[in-house]
């Protein structure tokens, strides 16, 4: 049964418990606008009690439950850690930032961060012990040691003494006459929660879990590290150490979570990445203590494909990472369980790296096609979540098992025909994502180039003929209509079509707008940057109908030729 009272803050901080923070709990994580709005809470109590002594301001709740070993002078801090810790670094900018604290204030401020008369090293003594990502950097600023630069707790403790020397020095006029004794009285008398205590019989995972409502949210790699570290409770120091911890340096909290998702579908390919906790909790749950490490030893070995496919540059293969590196910018979630397939192949020794990386080039061809076809979306996650297992029960070579696969019906992978078919008249701009359309087009002018790079994110689309008819372009249209062919829908059935389609350099569209051909071949030369698509259409007298037809042509076979598509039949 859990026990409940309301209190003043720092009494949590200065009882006779030395306050741990389990490993199952996340790193430090506040961050400027929660040190702001600490500041501004504690600078306007200030203010208050100078008219009304009584004042108080309530910071929430904190939990603690007993430790694991039963250590009698030893609590666990269940929720509130980020609270605790941003409060005593206030205290520590407090005591540093003013010598001449009173005696009686001084001692107090300290027994909120050290034990009094504590024996053992530094980390012994702390009345807060945090987790070991963050022990380093609280205990340098609690012991007045030089700051570990760029931690959080160091970023903390440096914006409070900001903040105080601007108070000091008069430069905030919205605490004006407020001084750094009155602030310190403040934080130990002024500010109150509810303290809560578990006993032994509590479920702390229970309590951790419904907890999840104030703050910064709690991922579900968050509820996983408490479900796996509530599990192997006192025995957890060297897997968190050596296992855990490096994924967690590795992995920002949604990399993890994405990777644990990555994890279930590889058998289970229905499961969405909301359900992650939940199903991970539900497969760790019917293991054993060994088991439950095996299970994580195996999401740890995973991890390094998983950083493959977020950081292609750790790539030996030149073909696979730029294979990597292409379905990277192409930003869709969906190819994660098949990329990570791929890789395990290689990984197990039954696919090699060209292989895996033809495989890659028709992912990225059947995701180039069907955005030409106008069929970007369609099917997609259902079609990809399943490719996995149809590959691992051929016996074909991985990338060719691919291939057959996504050549299937209702899989929408457009052929050779189909684009020869479709691309004249389908409106490529109108479908996909832009910087998708911006990918596809950019790929093309690599292929025209040789080799030579162009930066997607440096260009955007650009229409030759403008969205917006004129008079001239009007005219243009008009002089290569066939008789009696209406000329507002012959234009906006050419306008958006990937014939009419090329790159600009970003910003510059705003200078052709809807200038005549001949004002707008002027600024894609000079701002073409040597692009070869854009080279092609500067060197026409004209655009009329044909020639954007004729140009569509142009580019789908080079569309084909670039991106093989599915098996015939």
């Amino acid at each position: 049964m859990v026990s409940a009272k309301q209190t003043r803050f720092t009494a949590v901080l200065s009882g006779k418990y030395q306050l741990r923070v389990p490993l199952y709990q996340r790193r430090y994580a506040w961050k400027r606008d929660a040190w702001t709005a600490l500041w501004g809470d504690v600078l306007h109590l200030a203010l208050d009690q100078q008219t009304d002594p009584a004042a108080r301001h309530f910071l929430g709740s904190v939990v603690l439950a007993p430790t694991p070993n039963g250590a009698p002078h030893a609590r666990l801090v269940i929720d509130g850690q980020q609270r605790l810790l941003t409060t005593s670094l206030l205290l520590c900018a407090l005591r540093d930032s003013e010598p001449r604290l009173p005696a009686a204030l001084r001692t107090r401020v300290e027994r909120c961060l050290l034990v009094p008369r504590g024996r053992g090293g530094p980390l012994k003594r702390l009345k807060l012990l945090p987790t070991q990502f963050d022990q380093n950097a609280f205990s340098r600023v609690v012991h007045q040691q030089e700051l570990e630069p760029g931690h959080e707790a160091s970023k903390a403790y440096q914006f409070f003494q900001r903040r105080l020397v601007s108070m000091q020095q008069g430069q905030d006029e919205n605490v004006e006459g407020v001084t750094t004794a009155e602030v310190v009285r403040v934080v130990l008398d002024g500010l109150e929660c509810v303290s809560v205590v578990a006993q032994a019989s509590d479920n702390v995972h229970r309590i951790f879990e419904s907890l999840n409502n104030r703050g910064q949210p709690l991922t579900q790699a968050d509820l996983i590290r408490n479900y796996v570290f509530m599990r192997l409770s006192s025995n957890a120091e060297d897997f968190h150490e050596y296992t855990w911890k490096p994924l967690e340096e590795r992995f920002s909290a949604d990399e993890l979570t994405q990777l644990f998702w990555l994890d279930l579908v590889r058998d289970r390919p229905t499961i969405t990445q909301r359900q992650t906790y939940v199903e991970q909790q539900k497969k760790l749950h019917k293991v054993s203590t060994t088991g439950l490490k095996k299970a994580i030893d195996e999401v740890v070995h995973a991890g390094a494909l998983w950083d493959r496919i977020l950081r292609p540059e750790g790539e030996p293969s030149k073909p696979v990472r730029n294979r990597l590196e292409r379905l990277k910018e192409w930003k869709t979630t969906t190819v994660w369980p098949v990329l990570m397939f791929l890789l395990e192949e290689r990984d197990r020794g039954t696919a090699t790296s060209p292989e895996i990386a033809r495989a890659m080039q028709y992912l990225e061809s059947y995701f180039v096609r069907r955005v030409v076809i106008g069929r970007a979306t369609d099917n997609m996650n259902r079609v990809l979540l399943a490719a996995p297992q149809s590959v691992r029960d051929s016996d074909d070579p991985v990338d060719l098992a691919l291939r057959r696969y996504l050549s299937g019906e209702n899989k929408h992978w457009a052929t050779d025909d189909e684009l020869r078919r479709e691309v004249g008249t389908k409106a490529f701009y109108n479908h996909g994502k832009a910087f998708q359309k911006t990918l596809i087009l950019s790929w093309l002018e690599l292929e025209l180039a040789g080799g030579e790079y162009v930066l997607a994110d440096d260009f955007t689309v650009e229409h030759v003929m403008p969205q917006t008819p004129t008079a001239a372009w009007r005219a243009e249209v008009r002089s290569g209509a066939a008789p009696g062919e209406n000329v507002d829908l012959l234009y906006s059935g050419l306008v958006n079509t990937l014939g009419n389609l090329t790159l600009a350099r970003s910003g510059r569209n705003s200078q052709m707008g809807n200038k005549s051909f001949a004002d707008k071949k002027a600024v894609l030369a000079k701002h073409g940057s040597g692009l070869q698509m854009t080279k092609e259409i500067t060197k026409k007298h004209h655009w009329r109908p044909d020639d954007i037809r004729k140009r569509s042509a142009v580019m789908v076979e080079r569309i084909i030729k670039t991106w093989p598509g599915p098996l015939e039949g």
